[in-house]
């Protein structure tokens, strides 16, 4: 009988007694722990997803936004070239009606004359000031 009483592989009382402590434990904390911690995980998670969404849909619109400047951007470039390539013909236009090239020379004849005498005006000025000295 020695023997018998001091073998562990027989169970005993005690062993049942954990086993019952245990499954209790096992039951309390399924009912009353895991649920606010599942709920509170979901909740999480529908979080997570919403926000992944609103920041998709947010990559969206500055996608269609980039796209409509660039769009405006390369309209109003196209606008410039267009009153750019008006303007040299009118100015062409104004030239040929003026009866020829010709009235060109005079013009920048009187415009040097002008810049001469500022650059005179000017030079004298300058070392008019540094005399003083």
């Amino acid at each position: 009988m020695l023997i018998a009483d001091s073998n562990f592989l027989i169970p005993n009382s005690t062993l049942i007694v954990e086993l019952v402590a245990f499954l209790v434990v096992l039951f309390f904390i399924s009912k009353v722990v895991l649920p606010p911690l599942k709920k509170a995980l979901d909740d999480r998670a529908g979080l997570i997803r919403s926000e992944l969404a609103a920041a998709d849909e947010a990559k969206a619109d500055a996608t269609a936004a980039d796209e409509e400047r660039r769009s405006a951007l390369e309209e109003a470039r196209q606008q410039a070239r267009e009153i750019v390539a008006q303007a040299n013909r009118t100015a062409e236009q104004a030239l040929w009606a003026m009866g020829s090239l010709k009235l060109r020379w005079p013009v920048n004849a009187l415009w040097r004359k002008r810049q001469a005498a500022w650059v005179r005006s000017s030079w004298t000025w300058l070392s008019a000031s540094s005399a003083v000295k």
